[in-house]
C-alpha cells in the first residue's frame, strides 16, 4: 500500500474509536500539521496515543515516534469506573494490533510526566500532547516536555477548542507563531 492509499485509510478511521468520525475525531486535519512539521528526520513523542490512529499517521512521515500512554485515566473521587477501565484495556489492545508491525513506533507505557524523565533536554524535534484534557494535566504535560524539545522545534497538541489550552500556552510564554488546524490541533515553536 502506498502512502496516499494509507492516508485515505487513516482518514476514515476515528481517532477515538468509540466516537463518530467527524472533523475533530479524524486525522485529516492533523495531516495539515504533519505536512508542515514532520519529516523523515523528525524524532518525536506523542503523548496520549489511545488506539494509535494518529500514531500511525505520524509514523508514515517521522523517523521515530515515541508513543507515550499509560492507558489509564484520572480517577474521580468516587472511584474507578469499570466502563472506563475496559475502554482503556480495549484501546491498548487495538493500539498493539495496529502498530506492532510498524518499526519506527516505540511504545512507552508510562505516565507523561514519568516518561519525560527518560528523554534528555533539547533532544526532540516535536512533542504532540493529547492525553488527559483537564487543565492541571495539560499544564503538567506541557511543563514536563517543553524543555525536551530542541530550539526551533515544535510543541503541539489536540483540543485547542478547550479554552484552557490557549490560557496555559499564554501563561507559560508559549504562543510563538501559534497555529491551529482543522481537527483542533495546535502548534507553537520552541524558542
Amino acid at each position: 500500500m502506498n502512502v496516499d492509499q494509507r492516508l485515505e485509510e487513516l482518514f476514515n478511521i476515528p481517532r477515538m474509536g468509540h466516537a463518530a468520525l467527524e472533523p475533530h475525531n479524524s486525522v485529516r486535519g492533523l495531516y495539515e500539521l504533519v505536512k508542515l512539521h514532520v519529516t523523515s528526520d523528525t524524532e518525536m513523542v506523542e503523548i496520549g496515543s489511545f488506539q494509535g490512529v494518529s500514531t500511525m499517521l505520524f509514523a508514515l512521515f517521522a523517523k521515530k515516534v515515541n508513543s507515550v500512554d499509560c492507558y489509564d485515566y484520572v480517577v474521580p473521587s468516587t472511584g474507578r469506573i469499570p466502563s472506563h477501565d475496559q475502554l482503556f484495556v480495549d484501546a491498548e489492545k487495538v493500539f498493539l494490533e495496529r502498530t506492532s508491525h510498524i518499526e519506527n513506533i516505540n511504545k512507552i507505557r508510562k505516565s507523561s510526566v514519568e516518561a519525560a524523565n527518560d528523554f534528555a533536554d533539547q533532544y526532540l524535534d516535536l512533542v504532540y500532547v493529547d492525553a488527559e484534557h483537564d487543565p492541571v494535566s495539560v499544564r503538567s504535560d506541557i511543563n514536563a516536555w517543553k524543555n525536551k524539545i530542541k530550539s526551533g522545534g515544535i510543541l503541539c497538541g489536540h483540543d485547542f477548542m478547550l479554552p484552557h489550552i490557549y490560557t496555559i500556552l499564554y501563561e507559560e510564554g508559549l504562543i510563538n507563531e501559534l497555529c491551529t488546524y482543522p481537527d483542533s490541533s495546535w502548534s507553537v515553536i520552541i524558542k
